[in-house]
């Protein structure tokens, strides 16, 4: 059920929509070419990169340290010489000297100490035009360790806490990218309202001319009023102006369509989204397993950093030394065959004691505000996962709700296409009125709004669903790296 987070945030930018001129677009398509709009991407992909640089850094502190000293250093200086005779002679006095080390720092992460490695040479050449001579002094290793005796080891919660808030920004991450397909959702259906709309209001105008025509004919024959043909007449003006409204929303929003997203939806047909039964008749009990094991999730990284402070208020109130030790083997000479003819071994090994007198009580102090934070936020996490858990269970009804209000807002365009059949003819016979067949027209256009709206509202849904259990619910993946948990 795992899906990596971060293969899942990557594609993000790689996101394309191929599409054909004048043909079909499909909701998926439109969503990717959001998703694929540059400066969406630019904006995800710059707190991903954030993200993960920021974790390295932090990660780096905890790892094994190596660097490499060199000094060379020359000087020239005049300095007075007891000759044999004792007078005094200055001489130029030329000394050289040059100190290469390398030295390694090792965490000792499980239990908090840390081992060191480290060698040197140093070198110094003194020339006084006399009493030259040279002297190498070498650290051929030197070892030590240094361990607090309590075990407590800020570099383990340190690089707990780090991953932590890399996992937790990595949710938002996601959620940047449901938000933004979200938005792209709602300007498909925009359009689609929209051009619904228009097409339907199209399709009653042009039948207008026929309904005009017929009812001048039923007039002459006197077997309707004339404030019929009237009203025929005034229904096609108003659905005239409110057709000119609409068109005018439509450009609006296409022109914001193509200036944020790059693409023209007017040269494609928009088509109704297949909301599938699937999608509408999720397992309560499979959705409810995966929101509890995203809670958990969450819950154990957002925790991190209050066990952390406990745990660190507890090691300050533990009176306990820390012990270091080494073993080196180091000599000196005046060359480097010597240095090593008379290297030898040197040991140590020694206790500190740290005992916080005057910090005694604020040391308590510090530990139960760590434990009431900690406690807060438990009953924090509960009551939210409590409202979580409620929402949940209402969105799954709703999306249910929906499902079963599209199918009966379907059978109802059936029912209200029939009445508009049976109207017309009554019309045409002069049998009915005409505001009989303008109601019936206007339902059709309600009905139609109604099935586009309840189509977007189970969408909604299902976005709510999927942010609320970080779960895609189409593919059946998480979002969240279950196995590195």
């Amino acid at each position: 059920m795992s899906n990596p987070l971060t293969s899942v945030v990557s594609i993000i930018v790689l996101l394309s929509v191929n599409v054909n001129i004048y043909g079909q677009l499909s909701l998926a398509d439109f969503q990717s070419c959001m998703l694929s709009k540059v400066e969406n991407n630019r904006i995800i992909s710059i707190k991903k990169d954030l993200n993960l640089r920021n974790y390295s850094s932090s990660a780096r502190n905890y790892a094994p340290k190596f660097s490499f000293n060199l000094s060379p250093q020359y000087s020239e200086t005049l300095s007075p010489i007891t000759q044999p005779d004792g007078t005094l002679k200055d001489y130029n006095v030329h000394t050289f000297s040059v100190a290469p080390s390398f030295s390694a720092n090792f965490p000792i992460i499980f239990s908090g100490g840390t081992i060191s490695i480290s060698n040197s040479l140093n070198f110094y050449r003194n020339i006084n035009g006399i009493n030259s001579y040279s002297n190498y002094n070498a650290n051929i290793f030197q070892i030590g360790i240094s361990q607090p005796l309590s075990f407590y080891s800020s570099y383990k919660w340190g690089k707990k806490s780090a991953k932590a808030s890399y996992d937790i920004n990595l949710i938002e991450t996601v959620r940047d990218y449901l938000k933004l397909r979200d938005t792209a959702t709602g300007l498909y259906f925009q359009c689609l309202i929209l051009m619904t709309n228009i097409s339907n209001l199209e399709k009653q105008i042009n039948q207008s001319d026929t309904i005009i025509a017929i009812l001048s004919n039923l007039y002459e024959a006197g077997k309707v009023l004339n404030t019929e043909v009237n009203e025929a007449k005034i229904d096609k003006k108003r659905k005239n102006l409110h057709l000119r409204k609409l068109n005018i929303q439509k450009r609006a929003l296409l022109e914001d369509i193509i200036a944020n997203m790059g693409i023209d939806v007017k040269m494609y047909n928009l088509q109704y989204p297949y909301l599938e039964k699937q999608f509408c008749e999720l397992n309560e009990r499979e959705m409810f397993d995966i929101l509890r094991l995203k809670q958990k999730y969450i819950r154990d990284r957002s925790n991190i950093s209050y066990e952390y402070s406990i745990a660190e208020a507890k090691n300050k109130k533990r009176i306990l030394p820390s012990i270091q030790a080494g073993i080196g083997n180091n000599g000196s000479g005046s060359n480097l065959p010597e240095v090593w003819d008379k290297r030898r071994l040197n040991y140590n090994i020694s206790l500190s004691f740290s005992i916080p007198i005057s910090d005694i009580y604020e040391n308590d102090n510090k530990l139960r505000i760590a434990q009431l934070n900690y406690e807060q936020k438990m009953i924090q996490d509960d009551k939210l996962e409590a409202k979580e858990e409620i929402r949940l269970k209402e969105i799954l009804a709703l999306l249910k709700e929906s499902y079963v209000n599209i199918a009966v807002l379907i059978d109802t365009r059936n029912l209200y296409e029939e009445e508009r059949k049976i109207a017309y003819n009554l019309l045409c016979a002069g049998k009915s009125l005409y505001d009989n067949y303008a109601k019936i027209q206007n339902r059709l256009l309600e009905n139609e709004n109604e099935i586009v709206s309840t189509i977007r509202d189970a969408y909604n849904y299902l976005y709510d669903i999927e942010s609320l259990l970080l779960y895609d619910i189409k593919n059946h993946t998480s979002y969240l790296c279950y196995e590195n948990h």
